[in-house]
């Protein structure tokens, strides 16, 4: 059976009412969907086709995670404009960005792990993680997030995520290490479902990893 029809006119309607940030990690999301002849027709018009040519000089994955990482912590994407004081006030145009990347990055990971690139999945894991503990940290200005200033404010979708995670962890790492970075990262952004997510962790685990983190310190 056939799936329905979408009408379009919904999506266009639904999609103006989406906050700005939201219409950006939604594009970013269709330009990994589209095949690259569809690509070049969406964007003729609007760019020089003859700037998107793929040459052997274009970055890899963790050759963007890292540039992230760098010009995240070099203080590039931080917003200086000033905010209007309201209850919930737009986000600045850096941020956007920075939040729109951080999801694409975060995708970019999960279908590394799917690919069994495991290594380079949990290492661009571990740096983006390293820049969402960096904003609660509040000790670098990294992105201006107003005045809550939490990665909660980025809202990464972690019951995709940190399955994901624990997948690739479980497949590189040793028994204490794969504890550790579970349970720092179920602390870090588990939230109200941490408990689910350390099941998920233990779920994934071999006989030694699954030891190791039972009896590791509780995750509260």
């Amino acid at each position: 059976m056939s799936e329905a029809r979408i009408d379009r006119g919904r999506v266009r309607a639904a999609l103006r009412r989406l906050a700005e940030v939201d219409r950006r990690i939604l594009l970013e999301h269709a330009l990994d969907l589209l095949p690259d002849e569809e690509l070049r027709s969406l964007v003729c018009g609007y760019v020089d086709p003859d700037d998107l040519r793929a040459t052997t000089e274009s970055a890899g994955f963790l050759a963007e995670v890292e540039e992230f990482r760098r010009a995240s912590l070099a203080g590039e994407f931080f917003g200086t404009s000033r905010r209007e004081r309201r209850t919930f006030p737009p986000l600045v145009p850096n941020a956007q960005i920075w939040i729109a990347e951080c999801h694409r990055l975060l995708r970019e990971c999960v279908a590394a792990a799917e690919q069994g690139r495991d290594r380079d999945a949990r290492m661009g894991f571990d740096i983006v993680f390293e820049l969402l503990r960096t904003i609660d940290e509040c000790q670098i200005e990294i992105v201006d997030l107003g005045d809550e200033h939490s990665s909660f404010e980025v809202w990464v979708h972690w019951r995709e995520i940190l399955p994901a995670y624990f997948g690739c962890l479980a497949r590189t790492a040793g028994p204490a290490e794969f504890a550790t970075a579970a349970l720092e990262a179920i602390r870090a952004f588990g939230g109200a479902d941490r408990g689910r997510f350390l099941e998920g962790a233990v779920a994934v685990a071999d006989a030694g990893q699954r030891l190791a983190i039972q009896t590791s310190s509780a995750i509260g």
